[in-house]
Order: C-alpha cells, then structure tokens, then sequence
C-alpha cells in the first residue's frame, strides 16, 4: 500500500464515519490507522479507477475540472477562427471525448447537461458569450449531413444511449449478469411504489419482468439507477421471450408476473 497516496473512505452510519475519523480506527480494539493515511471527509469526493466516491459529493463538484477542461480547450480552439463545420468537429471531440467516460461511469447531472449545451451553442456558433439567435437551429445540426445537418453531437441523446446500454446489461441472462446487477436488484425493490410492497421486497425481483414499478422519487435509489429505469419506463423496455422453453417458464417470479 502506498501510505501516502491511500485514502480511507468511511462506511455505515453517521455517527459511526464521525468516530471513525475521529479515533481513526475501525473498531474500538483495532490498529489506529497511520497518521499519512487520508480520511475522507463528508463531502468529499475521491476518485478511484475514474469514478467517485464518497458521502454527500456534490455532482456538480466531480464535474468541475472536466467543465474548465472543456472551456480552455474550446477557447483555445476558437482562436484559429476555423469554419462552422471545424466548429462542429472539434465540439464533437472534445465535448464528446471529455465527458463519456465520466458520464458512464458517474452519470451527468441535468445542470452540467445544460451548461454544456450552453457551451455548445456559444462554441458552434461562435458567440463569443453574446446572446444573439442561431441563424440554422441546433436540432438541425445534429442530423446527419443526408438530412441537412452536420452531425453535431447531441448530448442528450448520447447520455440516453449510454443509460440503455446500462439497461441492456441490466436486463442480461442470471448467468451473464455483473455484480452490480444484483445489487440494483435489492435497491429497485427497497424504492417499489408502496402498494407493490405488500408481498416483501424478497417478491420483487426484477421490476421489467415483473411488473411492479419503481418510485424514481425516492431517496434511497441512487441517481444512475433512477436514470436506468427512466429511461426504460420511457421506451417500454421489457425482455420479450420467443418460444419460452418450460424451464424458462417455471423460473418465472410467482408475484406481478
């Protein structure tokens, strides 16, 4: 372990991350955890394999460096004055390439979605922060260039992408099925609107093959699951078996099937 770059990031209760950065030991009995070891605070995010983790981050606070790393890159790119079309290819890849992965694995807030589209529209159509009308609306420039567009990317529609490929993985076969996914399972049933939870969360399996729904208000399902379900609540997604053997069958929930 390298003592000086490792950060403790605190699990369970308030009261208990309280104690535990404060005595800095796990329990009452175990090693005091060394002085160069990092605690994390409430609040504070850390980042681990691209991602962050912590209590209570803020979204908009994991979002800040990759939002300056867009505006020096987009002020810097609009210095050699290049045509609507260089425009339109440097938001693509550099918009686009800053913001995937994060939004893969971290999820982007509506405020960031908005704030980048804003940045899109002043960098596009080089406003230079003035506040004027587009000559060519911006829903006209993400079409493909057959349809009349120039094919600039549509942020909202390639954060939807990447939450339904989240679905997809989701809605894999039990044997196929990552971690992750067993875990969203127990979260989905905790968050059940009220009048499915009369049979116990153990009857909720799976809210697409069954049909109970999810409260996408609740508070204890995390924001990328709730875009998961919202985004397949509003396509319909549900797995549609062919020819369902009667093995398949019998492996079927017994509740709101």
């Amino acid at each position: 372990i390298h003592n000086d770059t490792s950060v403790v990031i605190p699990l369970g209760d308030e009261d208990y991350r309280d104690r535990l950065r404060t005595r800095r030991r796990l329990r009452r009995r175990s090693s005091r955890i060394p002085s160069n070891i990092h605690i994390a605070e409430e609040g504070e995010p850390v980042r681990i394999l691209g991602a962050f983790f912590g209590h209570k981050i803020s979204e908009e606070n994991v979002w800040e460096p990759v939002i300056k790393k867009i505006d020096a890159t987009l002020e810097r790119w609009s210095r050699n004055h290049p045509t609507i079309r260089g425009l339109v290819m440097g938001n693509n890849t550099m918009i686009g390439g800053y913001t995937q992965y994060l939004t893969r694995v971290q999820g982007m807030p509506t405020s960031i979605a908005k704030s980048i589209r804003k940045k899109t529209d002043d960098f596009v159509y080089a406003k230079h922060g003035e506040t004027k009308s587009n000559t060519i609306a911006m829903d006209v420039l993400f079409n493909d260039k057959d349809e009349g567009g120039l094919g600039l990317l549509d942020m909202e529609a390639r954060n939807e992408a990447i939450d339904i490929m989240r679905l997809r993985t989701y809605l894999l076969p039990p044997e196929e099925r990552p971690i992750w996914c067993k875990l969203a399972d127990a979260l989905l049933a905790r968050s059940a609107v009220a009048k499915f939870r009369n049979v116990g969360t153990k009857a909720l399996i799976n809210p697409l093959t069954q049909n109970w729904r999810v409260n996408l208000s609740s508070e204890d399902l995390p924001a990328s699951l709730k875009r998961m379900m919202r985004v397949a609540y509003k396509h319909n997604a549900a797995p549609t078996a062919v020819g369902a053997s009667h093995e398949l069958k019998c492996q079927m929930p017994l509740w709101y099937h």
